[in-house]
């Protein structure tokens, strides 16, 4: 028969048992209503990012060509999670962990050259003729194409050549080489929506006909830019 100090001994025991049993039941569902709410909280700071883009995209395409808007998006969502946006179709996709979700633009012309994170960093979002070109927190440096001077020359002759080279981005530039053929000058730097004048000499050829001028802006790549495909011009002045 046992006592009644070892039986009180043995319940003490069980309930205590019991009661670290609830406890930890608790403590899991307390932590699983945590982790959702966390999981909850960075799908919708993920959401609120891929539908701002969204918006400025469908706003800059309604206004229509020659619009821009600047953009900042934030480093990270809740939770310390890195994500990535990407263009499908007619998709805005943000995409954080295993995680994917998608929002959906008015038209599927739209290209991203680049995107910086970052509420100090603004992007810039152009409608292009239509075409909706996402750029970063950089320089965007290239020829204005029509101002290229003069239209025409006499053969043989030393002449003065111009072109207006423009900074469309949204960070100031500092020193580059533009090139004519094999001409080259320097241009010390070039603020945000600013245009300069480049001017250089040369030597027409000695038959008639079409001249071609080769000019590339920023020919030795000192410029980190934005868009890099757009330095390059092939002008041309009639030669008589």
């Amino acid at each position: 028969m046992k006592s009644p100090s070892g039986q009180s001994t043995i319940e003490f025991i069980i309930i205590i048992a019991f009661m670290l049993l609830i406890f930890i039941m608790l403590v899991f569902l307390a932590w699983e209503k945590t982790t959702e709410s966390n999981e909850f909280r960075t799908f919708i700071d993920a959401k609120k990012i891929a539908i701002s883009i969204t918006d400025n995209i469908n706003t800059i395409s309604r206004l229509g060509s020659g619009y821009y808007r600047y953009l900042s998006i934030p480093a990270g969502i809740y939770g310390n999670y890195e994500y990535e946006i990407n263009i499908t179709g007619n998709l805005v996709g943000i995409t954080w962990g295993d995680y994917v979700w998608s929002d959906q633009m008015i038209t599927s012309n739209v290209t991203i050259f680049c995107l910086d994170k970052g509420m100090n960093k603004k992007n810039r979002i152009l409608n292009d003729n239509e075409n909706i070109l996402i750029t970063c927190y950089r320089p965007d440096l290239g020829p204005v194409n029509a101002t290229l001077k003069p239209y025409s020359a006499g053969a043989n002759s030393s002449i003065n050549v111009s072109i207006d080279v423009t900074n469309f981005g949204v960070r100031n530039a500092g020193s580059f080489v533009v090139l004519f053929n094999s001409q080259s000058t320097i241009v010390h730097s070039l603020d945000v929506d600013q245009t300069k004048t480049i001017t250089v000499n040369l030597t027409t050829p000695e038959s008639p006909g079409n001249y071609t001028i080769e000019i590339y802006v920023d020919s030795n790549n000192e410029i980190n830019e934005s868009i890099e495909s757009d330095n390059l011009y092939n002008g041309t002045i009639r030669i008589q």
